[in-house]
């Protein structure tokens, strides 16, 4: 076909098959109606392919085609897209766009479109199949949304949601961290450098609030512990320190892990002795730094226990 192709508004009523054809111009089935399957088998584009506000009740199958330009699919209905990998394709827009089914098979993320645009794009299965390399496959979702030619985080939480639904918690939650990870990078590039410590604070605190993430918040509360505890140990004046000394050694670094304990929690407290302990010189300044990051903390947990975090 050399010149532009348009069937704009048509009610097609069976299958709708483009395999091989070369269309060196437009095509548009902008607005159309297919009862049943539209086939691009081996087809070649030259110029853009609109489907926007297609209706289209069956499958539509992407495989083996040349897209030199771009594929709107944007607005649209159908019943399932089955993306098998293309020689070339650079934007794909589905932009607020509702499937049943997206089926995604394909020998290697190269095969993926080279921009995407999913915005509002909604499904209600989603289907990832990858030939590579096993450890890779568990990052398929992460990959094809990394596609995304500008972030917007609906993506990621549509993607999560029908994983979630479909008994893969943990995907999700993977998914969910890839679209905070991308969420910071943006703030960086926008020069948005509070929105950007805040996210890289709740990353590096509780992973976001995703999955086992969120227990890394341990490991800060465990290594400040023993840090005050170095702390208290590193104080030579015995007047300042006795309430926590002891006949033993090892009944002294007891005492000194409790009390770091005790300073690092907020609201309770363990003993009301520590109250009453005055460290000297730099260690007052430490566990002044040491009483705030407590606070910190209980404030990221409790964030994300709330799941304000996650938004």
């Amino acid at each position: 076909f050399e010149d532009e192709l348009r069937m704009q508004r048509s009610l097609i009523g069976s299958i709708l098959y483009l395999n091989s054809a070369k269309f060196l111009s437009n095509v548009s089935l902008k607005g159309a109606s297919i009862n049943g399957d539209l086939y691009t088998d081996s087809a070649e584009f030259r110029g853009k392919l609109d489907m926007g506000r297609i209706r289209l009740s069956g499958e539509l199958i992407i495989k083996e085609a040349t897209f030199e330009d771009d594929v709107l699919i944007n607005l649209a209905q159908l019943g399932i897209i089955n993306y098998k990998g293309v020689k070339k394709l650079q934007n794909l827009d589905l932009t607020g766009t509702n499937v049943d089914k997206m089926m995604v098979v394909v020998k290697d993320t190269s095969d993926f479109p080279e921009n995407l645009q999913l915005h509002g794009f909604t499904y209600n299965f989603f289907m990832g199949e990858y030939g590579g390399r096993v450890e890779q496959e568990q990052e398929f979702f992460q990959a094809w949304l990394k596609k995304l030619a500008k972030y917007t985080p609906q993506p990621y939480t549509q993607c999560a949601k029908v994983l979630r639904e479909f008994g893969l918690p943990e995907r999700a939650n993977d998914v969910l961290f890839a679209g905070k990870e991308e969420e910071r990078k943006v703030a960086w590039r926008q020069n948005d450098f509070g929105r950007w410590l805040w996210l890289s604070a709740l990353k590096w605190t509780i992973g976001y609030g995703f999955g086992m993430k969120y227990f890394q918040s341990l490991f800060w509360v465990f290594l400040l512990i023993v840090v005050g505890t170095l702390v208290c140990n590193s104080i030579k004046d015995e007047a300042d320190m006795k309430p926590l000394y002891a006949k033993t050694t090892k009944d002294r670094w007891v005492n000194y892990f409790f009390y770091s304990m005790d300073i690092l929690l907020p609201i309770i407290s363990l003993r009301d002795l520590h109250a009453k302990i005055d460290p000297p010189g730099w260690p007052r300044l430490y566990f002044y730094f040491h009483k705030i990051a407590g606070w910190l903390l209980a404030f990221f947990i409790l964030a994300g226990l709330a799941g304000i975090t996650q938004k």
